[in-house]
């Protein structure tokens, strides 16, 4: 299938200057200049419009303002900074962000990933995904217990109970806090995470994922997170005063980035990127399994 491609936020801006006065913020957002690539169907221009309106929604109030009075009301920089109470190189500063976080956003939209082929290697995947989690994460030195394991909980309900497909902030909301807790302790780094995945990928390859798909993914994860908290039950156990401990194969470090880990091939499995082929780089046998 050729590859499609696709108009994000900061290239749909810089083209709007040569149409009619738009009708709507949406509409401006999603014009193209004629000619210049092809027309989209009305089912991908839905699609892309409902996508670029979720991820301004989910900005902040002065980026949303931004973008209103320069895209849609058609300011310039300097009548925008007016409006605004700030300089127009603020102004500009302002949307540039602004331009950048929409295009992250919508770089990992499911649907936009599945249907525009984001990446073509399984490792350039991983290692979006994993970027994207440690974007979402603010170091925090503590996990909430409760909160992951209901998290995981909502997941076993979906998949197999109700014998759905996940929705990907399912997985995210799982990863986020994990990651948050390693960055605090000094032990995440997003372009080592996506080269374990992928050395462990060139290991185990395909198979042993898609033979059980999400519902493997999700009991994967449980065992994971009952493994976590047993092993953080002996820490503090042991941190109060206690003085046996059971053998220890894995730390709570591995442990922690299995789980994370599992979240990201959950991702990949819904956005069609798990069955993509790994890049050069892992095509011969990796020294270590971990990095």
């Amino acid at each position: 299938m050729a590859r499609k491609h696709v108009l994000f936020a900061g290239e749909v801006f810089e083209k709007l200057q040569s149409r009619r006065q738009p009708s709507s913020e949406m509409e401006a957002l999603m014009q193209t200049v004629p000619g210049e690539e092809p027309e989209p169907s009305a089912e991908e221009l839905l699609e892309l419009r409902e996508a670029v309106a979720e991820a301004i929604a989910s900005l902040p109030q002065k980026y949303r303002t931004v973008i209103e009075l320069l895209m849609y009301k058609r300011l310039s920089l300097k009548e925008a900074g007016n409006v605004m109470g700030y300089s127009d190189v603020h102004i500009l500063r302002l949307r540039n962000t602004a331009y950048d976080k929409l295009r992250n956003t919508l770089t990992m939209n499911n649907e936009l990933r599945r249907r525009y082929e984001m990446a073509t290697t399984w490792d350039q995947s991983a290692a979006q995904w994993c970027a994207h989690l440690g974007s979402l994460s603010k170091p925090n030195n503590k996990i909430d217990f409760k909160t992951l394991h209901d998290r995981i909980d909502a997941l076993i309900g979906i998949t197999f109970h109700n014998n759905l497909e996940p929705n990907p902030d399912a997985f995210v909301a799982i990863a986020t806090p994990v990651v948050s807790y390693l960055r605090a302790n000094d032990s995440w780094d997003s372009a080592q995470m996506a080269k374990l995945l992928s050395y462990k990928q060139h290991d185990y390859g395909h198979g042993n994922i898609l033979r059980f798909g999400l519902k493997g993914i999700v009991v994967r994860l449980t065992d994971k997170y009952e493994r976590l908290a047993n092993l953080q039950f002996t820490k503090d156990f042991l941190e109060d005063g206690g003085t046996t401990a059971p053998l220890v194969s894995e730390t709570i470090s591995d442990t922690l980035h299995d789980i994370i880990g599992y979240c990201v091939v959950g991702l990949m499995v819904l956005d069609d990127t798990f069955k993509l082929s790994l890049g050069e780089e892992y095509g011969v046998q990796a020294n270590n399994s971990r990095v």
